[in-house]
């Protein structure tokens, strides 16, 4: 990205690099979930999941706070050169994975129009008929709504109550949210699993609205830092729980399409948060437009516990009960 925008001193060139990045998200997402139930055992899917959900969350406050540190110092385009490295990192960590499929490999079928079609498909209907599956996407969308109006109306609400704008305050805010994650993270692997999931899931997105409300009534950096603090502690229920969910109530052939299903769901939703966050920032500036996502955080928070309710008195389904 630095090196395009360098030579071009244009931003359509990035434009085209970030979407083949996204486009390949699509296969890399997906199958990062799809293959974790495949290489380890079921009773330690939500301990791997919470191990994995806390490298991600460590490694982005560590980002965060580092970033920046880098951005405000260094440059932007020294930032982006270091973020490029680390996905080398990634790469010699995922090549040191021996993965042995559990089952026999079966023939590929022919790749096709009509048999694509049909794929994604029987991907949107195991979402419509399996509850649990409905239950960790609505749990997840509403995460990413919330991310999107602090993405949009967060950061200039950030940026005007500091007396030097920048982004050190900014990286600080999002290594605090990261402990936040962590802490909940590391308390739902030790002591989620006496509680029903969909109340763990719900009343995670009742303290992410009411931490993003008391992010909307102030503008002192501590108030923030505890704002933070609490909506990455609430949060971590719909990362973790929503993962193991998912895979939990979706069988090995069609979990790959489930996942496929998940990140498209949350980049139409992000982008349509982001899209209402603007709006509403410019028409009703950004402590109205945090306090709208608050509560549409809030009521998507009572929502699950209902549905969640509702679910538990159908006989067969999974949702409630023990982590595994």
């Amino acid at each position: 990205i630095p090196l395009l925008y360098g030579i071009s001193s244009h931003t359509l060139p990035v434009y085209g690099v970030v979407f083949g990045l996204f486009t390949c998200n699509v296969f890399f997402l997906p199958a990062k979930s799809a293959i974790t139930p495949e290489i380890v055992p079921p009773g330690q899917l939500l301990t791997a999941n919470a191990w994995l959900a806390s490298a991600g969350i460590a490694a982005t406050a560590a980002g965060a706070l580092a970033g920046g540190w880098v951005v405000d110092h260094w440059g932007w385009a020294t930032a982006l050169l270091i973020n490029g490295g680390t996905y080398l990192w990634s790469v010699v960590a995922l090549a040191l994975i021996a993965y042995r499929p559990s089952r026999p490999t079966v023939p590929t079928p022919e790749i096709s129009w009509h048999r694509y079609l049909t794929e994604v498909g029987e991907g949107w209907s195991v979402v419509r008929r399996n509850s649990s599956v409905g239950l960790a996407l609505l749990a997840l969308a509403a995460v990413w709504v919330a991310g999107g109006f602090l993405h949009v109306a967060g950061n200039q609400h950030i940026q005007r109550a500091a007396r030097t704008p920048g982004m050190e305050r900014l990286g600080g805010l999002l290594c605090v949210l990261g402990a936040g994650g962590g802490l909940g993270t590391w308390w739902i692997n030790r002591h989620g699993y006496r509680i029903s999931r969909a109340w763990l899931l719900g009343g995670g997105l009742l303290l992410a609205g009411a931490g993003l409300m008391g992010f909307a009534l102030t503008r002192h950096f501590a108030a923030f830092a505890a704002a933070a603090f609490v909506i990455g502690l609430a949060a971590a229920p719909a990362f973790m729980l929503s993962e193991t969910l998912l895979q939990e109530s979706t069988e090995a052939r069609q979990r790959g399409r489930v996942f496929s299903t998940r990140d498209f769901l949350m980049r139409l939703v992000f982008l349509v948060g982001v899209s209402v966050a603007g709006v509403a920032t410019r028409a009703l500036g950004t402590r109205a437009t945090l306090v709208i996502g608050a509560v549409v955080v809030a009521a998507a928070g009572g929502l699950v516990i209902a549905w969640g309710r509702r679910a538990r008195s159908v006989p067969r389904d999974p949702l409630a009960g023990g982590a595994g």
